[in-house]
């Protein structure tokens, strides 16, 4: 997202109570990825300056366009009186243009409590953002439908009824949601053909290799200090490659019987232990993606969670997490700009 003109007016609009203001030891989040600590200033309207003191000691002088929408969004909301409904409002209204509308819901709730004036074209405001938040969410679902990812789709439909009733895109999950749900009952297992005893002893150990190796990549995030480091990530990255070779394998079992009571029990214990073993990499991998804002990486792992067990409680709630950062943050979807925002 380019800082445009619109945007600009309503960044300088914060700023009128002063040129330059300063803060000590801001973090401040570049688009590139870099971030800098230090002493911040604002100066003119396109102006950032950072008396930086880490990783580098020096002084940064940056374009507003440079930073992270949501740390040039963070800056300008740090130097906003709390208490002015009108800069509350222009705030607001950075929010809404920079894509972060969950902020710009609550700058525009925050202003009708402080000016009572000002409730019903807050109202508004409002009813206009849940609309289109509403709306990307069926866009998602409808996305999803075409991934041929029912089960995920159905977890967005739900989440656009229990939040957004009242919207227009509520009016439409209901058509989807036959669509979907009909979609999910096609993606359903068929039982597979009896094997003989030592093909089905064959791949149970082949199963079985596959969830050792996961379960020492998972052993080796929870050796850690912290959580969501890169040696993290890539453990429990390396954990879902080996669970997914397991499920690969498992789900080939046969589920009628082999004529061998102890190996169909064999079978049965690692088909389950395969399964639930992925489900929960897919929504650890999730979980630590979203904590470093990667909401694309983060919701396909989510999805895949959802696919293979729709049920799962833990999966929907990682779900709501991530409706939640949509709001947010910016982000990216398949390459291109996010509904809801400027690129990463």
């Amino acid at each position: 997202m380019m800082f445009n003109r619109t945007l600009a007016v309503g960044v300088a609009a914060l700023m009128v109570s002063g040129l330059v203001s300063v803060a000590s030891a801001e973090s401040v989040q570049l688009k590139s990825g870099e971030s800098l600590e230090g002493d911040v200033s604002l100066e003119g309207l396109d102006t950032v300056i950072v008396d930086v003191r880490f990783p580098d000691v020096k002084v940064a002088r940056l374009k507003r366009d440079d930073l992270a929408p949501e740390s040039l969004y963070a800056v300008l909301e740090r130097r906003t009186d709390s208490k002015d409904p009108q800069k509350r409002r222009e705030l607001g209204d950075v929010a809404e243009k920079l894509g972060l509308l969950g902020a710009a819901v609550a700058q525009y709730r925050a202003v009708a409590t402080l000016d009572a004036s000002l409730a019903k074209e807050m109202d508004g405001r409002i009813a206009a953002v849940v609309e289109q938040i509403a709306a990307d969410l069926l866009d998602d679902a409808k996305d999803l439908l075409d991934e041929n990812k029912p089960s995920a789709a159905i977890r967005y439909l739900h989440t656009i009824l229990e939040r957004y009733p009242k919207t227009d895109a509520a009016k439409g999950v209901q058509a989807l949601m036959g669509k979907a749900h009909e979609a999910a009952g096609a993606a359903a297992e068929t039982a597979k053909k009896t094997v003989d005893p030592v093909t089905g002893e064959r791949a149970a150990d082949a199963v079985l290799a596959h969830l050792k190796k996961g379960d020492k990549a998972r052993g080796d995030v929870s050796g850690h200090e912290g959580s969501g480091g890169a040696e993290d990530k890539r453990a429990i990255l390396r954990a879902v490659e080996h669970y997914e070779d397991a499920w690969a394998g498992a789900k080939q079992f046969p589920i009628t019987e082999t004529g061998k009571a102890d190996l169909d029990a064999r079978l049965r214990e690692l088909h389950a232990r395969a399964k639930t073993s992925l489900v929960q990499a897919y929504l650890s991998a999730g979980t630590m993606l979203l904590e470093r804002r990667a909401i694309p990486s983060a919701e396909r792992y989510c999805n895949k969670a959802c696919e293979l067990d729709p049920e799962n409680k833990a999966n929907h709630q990682l779900h709501r997490l991530i409706v939640d950062a949509k709001s947010a943050y910016t982000w990216r979807r398949g390459g291109q700009r996010g509904r809801q925002g400027a690129p990463r």
